[in-house]
């Protein structure tokens, strides 16, 4: 006999799969639970019965080897119809069940069953969602203190349903949390990259100083708005569990080099000291995640350099374990120090400063800024970077954070101390990779300082130059002066200090112009104020570099004066693609928007990439049958085919089989993403034009090579 509907089955079936326990695995409680009711009340059979619309699904099962039956053979749809707990001591003298299949004789169940207990698994509000139950196959009495056992037990199994309907809940947010999250990112970095995009392809065409500021503003206030996002989208992950670390050999001076050159110029900006210590000798190179790393560096960092207006902010970085013993596991743990002389924090605000949005004070935040995430995210990635994240601090007095981290040595080799100290540093820079870099071109270098004159003499002798080096303004335009007579032979540029006694940078400069002296200029200063590089550019340089500098910063510099195929006296191998080589390479960009896959087209192009774009994977495909591109830069979300779909497809053409793939996208994609997309780089909107011709020469240069 089927059983009646609930008064109210709507109300009760919308709370039953709320629950989101419906044809889930078995689980040991609940397991446990009938197993213990069918000791306790000495019966062969002990079910968590759970009613649908259709069947009865057992979600813990004892005695019963299927795991639902319909409602026709369901004694507990009978029972979510009582008030309380339905008990049959004798299912034969009870004329509700005459008919029912699992009591005559002949019962579906092989043996009939005789008797049967239900406590009800009741929400509250009358709306139960099954039964905790026991069955015999004989008749028999049940008195009022089995009653109260079942009804305990029943009260644990409705705890673990709770239970489970809250982490069904939570993994239900989650899930939605970062399928939002993948959303917004995607939306708000595909627009921002069309914005810093433009910004850059105008900054290119602006002359007046006054529209270049303005670019200038426009870049700087997306860069800003860009690590908001960041930053928003990383606590998050974390919150969630997903935020990935990956492990890759990291080069730790070029990392300090990277910190200082970044974070000198804002403490310029805020008129304080900064310097990096190295106060042991250190691994030359370690095995870390890089990025992760520089993230909590330049957090903390920048944190520093934003809280201190007197005084200065050194990085030290030292060695805890004994250099030469590494610890049992075969790491060394290595602190990185961020000391300040800052506003300081009390003894209430360090109880908070690892919290999430808890900036110190709200006059704090609205005096200097920022989400009050990055420490919070920091203190999280130092624990997955095998580390700990520690604060010192006294109001008035300054701060001291010091990011702890375990990581394996790479090779033997150790840096020496004093990796950089600012602009009175006397280290030379590391060697350039490439020695012929600038092999046949003859540089001319001006600085008052004998050291500084001395080591960018040796850094650009070591990448093949030829180089005279002086000590003023007046006896290089004497050597420039013969260089236009045919009495010797010209620069090829001029490396020119602009803070020097006498006659100065900007004096050569003039003196240059007066006299239609064209040799390109680099300069060279220490004055990292903002509007010094302007000035500079404003006066006739062709390139500005920072003291202190990397060798490649500094040779970089010098290469881009002069076409990557142009000859000198034997040309250098290019590191980059050439133009021709760029202009002889085809790239095809995906993305569902017109203005981010115009902005990236304008901009390779200018480059001297071949670009052709297309807007969904229809066109793409279409585009690809008429030839096949040496790399596609595609989207990870596209209106009418996602990329792994895409690539699939594409990766089925005979044509295309060389063809490369780089995904381009504003969310992140994880390591279980990469494993579907399969792509040969993954790069995050908004990217910035140097990093995405980097990683194109890089990848297609090794493909042509």
């Amino acid at each position: 006999m089927r059983p009646d509907t609930h008064s109210r089955e709507r109300d009760r079936l919308r709370a039953l799969r709320s629950y989101r326990v419906l044809d889930t695995g078995p689980e040991p409680l609940f397991d446990e639970l009938v197993a213990l009711a069918t000791e306790l009340f000495d019966v062969p059979i002990a079910l968590v019965c759970l009613v649908d619309e259709h069947r009865q699904w057992f979600k813990a099962r004892v005695g019963v080897a299927a795991t639902q039956t319909s409602l026709d053979m369901s004694l507990c749809a009978h029972a979510i119809l009582d008030d309380g707990m339905l008990v049959i001591e004798d299912t034969k003298a009870d004329g509700r069940f005459d008919d029912h299949p699992l009591i005559g004789d002949s019962s579906l169940a092989g043996e009939p069953i005789r008797f049967y207990a239900g406590a009800l698994l009741d929400i509250g509000d009358g709306l139960p969602l099954g039964t905790l139950c026991v069955l015999d196959h004989r008749p028999r009495t049940f008195d009022a203190r089995q009653r109260h056992r079942l009804g305990l037990l029943r009260d644990q199994v409705m705890a673990l349903l709770d239970r489970h309907r809250l982490q069904a809940e939570s993994e239900r947010r989650t899930r939605l949390k970062s399928d939002f999250l993948a959303h917004i990112s995607h939306e708000i970095r595909t627009p921002l990259a069309s914005i810093l995009g433009y910004a850059e392809l105008l900054g290119g065409t602006l002359q007046g100083a006054d529209e270049l500021e303005i670019v200038r503003t426009i870049l700087r206030n997306g860069g800003y708005l860009q690590s908001i996002v960041d930053e928003v989208l990383d606590i998050s992950r974390i919150e969630a569990g997903q935020l990935e670390v990956h492990h890759a050999p990291c080069a730790l001076d070029l990392l300090l080099r990277d910190i200082d050159a970044l974070m000198r110029l804002r403490a310029a900006e805020n008129g304080i000291g900064w310097r990096v210590e190295c106060l042991d000798a250190l691994p030359l190179e370690i095995r870390t995640d890089p990025m992760r790393l520089r993230q909590i560096l330049i957090n903390l960092a920048g944190n520093a350099v934003k809280f201190t207006t007197e005084g200065e902010v050194v990085l030290a970085v030292t060695q805890l374990s004994a250099p030469d013993r590494p610890r049992p596991d075969g790491t060394v743990q290595i602190e990185f120090a961020v000391r300040d002389t800052g506003i300081g924090m009390s003894t209430e605000q360090l109880d908070r400063v690892f919290v999430p949005f808890g900036q110190a004070e709200s006059d704090t935040a609205a005096r200097f800024g920022g989400s009050g995430l990055g420490l919070a995210i920091s203190h999280e990635l130092a624990r997955m970077l095998d580390g700990e994240l520690l604060v010192e601090s006294e109001p008035g007095t300054g701060s001291v954070f010091r990011l702890r981290i375990a990581c394996e040595p790479l090779g033997t080799a150790r840096a020496v101390p004093s990796v950089i100290v600012g602009p009175d540093a006397r280290d030379v820079p590391a060697a350039p990779a490439d020695v012929t870099a600038l092999s046949g071109r003859q540089l001319l270098v001006v600085d008052d300082r004998e050291d500084i004159r001395h080591l960018v003499e040796r850094t650009l002798e070591r990448a093949g130059a030829e180089v005279v080096a002086v000590s003023g303004g007046a006896r290089a335009l004497e050597l420039l002066h013969r260089g236009v007579r045919r009495e010797a032979r010209q620069f090829d540029a001029l490396v020119l200090d602009m803070q020097m006694p006498g006659l100065d940078g900007f004096g050569v400069l003039a003196a240059m112009r007066e006299s239609t002296i064209a040799v390109p200029v680099i300069a060279l200063s220490a004055g990292a104020l903002t509007g010094q590089h302007e000035r500079c550019l404003a006066a006739g340089c062709n390139a500005f570099v920072s003291k202190p500098f990397g060798a490649d910063e500094l040779i970089g510099a010098i290469r881009l004066l002069f076409p990557a195929d142009e000859a000198a006296d034997g040309p250098a191998e290019a590191s980059t693609m050439s133009r021709t080589v760029r202009a002889a390479t085809r790239l095809l960009i995906v993305d569902d928007s017109r203005d981010l896959t115009d902005a990236l087209r304008r901009l390779l192009i200018r480059h001297g990439y071949t670009v052709e774009t297309a807007n969904s994977a229809g066109a793409a495909l279409a585009l690809t049958a008429r030839g096949a591109p040496d790399c596609i830069l595609l989207d990870r979300h596209l209106p009418d085919m996602d990329s792994p779909e895409l690539i699939t497809v594409l990766r089925s053409r005979e044509h295309l089989l060389d063809t490369r793939y780089v995904s381009l996208s504003g969310s992140v994609i994880g390591d279980a993403d990469r494993a579907r997309l399969g792509c040969d780089l993954y790069l995050h909107k908004p990217v910035a034009m140097k990093v995405l011709l980097e990683a194109l020469d890089g990848l297609l240069g090794r493909t042509s090579g």
